[in-house]
Parts: C-alpha cells; sequence; structure tokens
C-alpha cells in the first residue's frame, strides 16, 4: 500500500475535495491544497465523525489507515453539558457489539477491570454510536476505548 484516497472536509475547510496522495503526506499540506482554513477550526479529527479521533495539529502524516480530516468551525461535543446516567438504554439498543455502554463506561471510570471485563467490555467496537444516542452527554466511547488499552496493556504484561 502506497497510496490513499483522503478526504479533506469540514465547515472550516474553504475547497473540500478528495485526494490520491502518498503515505506519509502531511495533512498541513492537504489542507492548503483544499484552500486553506475559512476559519480557524475548534476541533480536528482523523476520520470520519463517528469513529474517528481528534487531533491537536495537522502536522500528521497519512498513513495506512487514513481516510478523512475533518475540521469543524465549532466543538458541539466539548460544549455539551455532561450530565448523570438516567439509564435510559439507549446506548445499549444501538450498540453493535451487544454490550451495555453505560454500565462499562462506569466500570472504566472505576479503575474496574475484572468487572469490565467480565461484562465483554473488549466486545466494543469503539464506533461510537452510544456517546452519539446518550441524552446525557457522557463521553462513553472515549472511557471504554482507554479501559481497553489499559486491559490489552496489562495483558501484554503476562
Amino acid at each position: 500500500l502506497m497510496h490513499r484516497i483522503v478526504t479533506i472536509t469540514g465547515d472550516a475547510i474553504a475547497d473540500p475535495r478528495n485526494f490520491y496522495v502518498c503515505i506519509g503526506t502531511n495533512y498541513a499540506e492537504l489542507v492548503e491544497a483544499a484552500g486553506g482554513f475559512k476559519t480557524q477550526p475548534k476541533k480536528i479529527i482523523s476520520g470520519g465523525p463517528m469513529m474517528g479521533f481528534a487531533m491537536y495539529d495537522t502536522h500528521v502524516p497519512c498513513i495506512k489507515t487514513s481516510s478523512a480530516c475533518l475540521c469543524l468551525e465549532k466543538d458541539d461535543v466539548a460544549d455539551a453539558e455532561q450530565t448523570a446516567c438516567i439509564n435510559c438504554g439507549r446506548c445499549v439498543g444501538v450498540c453493535p457489539g451487544h454490550v451495555i455502554p453505560a454500565r462499562l463506561a462506569t466500570f472504566a471510570e472505576h479503575g474496574d477491570m475484572k468487572s469490565f471485563q467480565k461484562f465483554d467490555g473488549m466486545e466494543c467496537c469503539e464506533c461510537g454510536c452510544c456517546s452519539y444516542i446518550c441524552p446525557a452527554k457522557r463521553p462513553l466511547t472515549q472511557m471504554i476505548k482507554s479501559m481497553r488499552k489499559m486491559v490489552l496493556a496489562s495483558r501484554k504484561k503476562k
């Protein structure tokens, strides 16, 4: 794999477009080729809005899994006020991994690795559906993702 098609888009980009680029091409170069920023973005996401991850800078190379760079004028996620879980079950209903995201996130918050594994936390595919649907605006995916990394790190130690 030597080339990728990468999309540079978002409301902060002057002329959104797709590029056929070599692996290792800097995102900053692609943003400039797309006309640069109309306004300074509040959030830059590598990948899509659901499974992508936030970046602090565009001086990052494209890798074999790069697909898009989404540059947003405002950060709706950070602006949303997080409240306590109301146990509505919406996160369970949309979960493709058939886990209980709210409970897994609570285990992750408390560092309870044993319970996290007992309730199949490693089955989460980190799609972001639970965080999106949560009326309490809890960052469920992020908490689960961090606990999954801790579990994998502990398995490597053994």
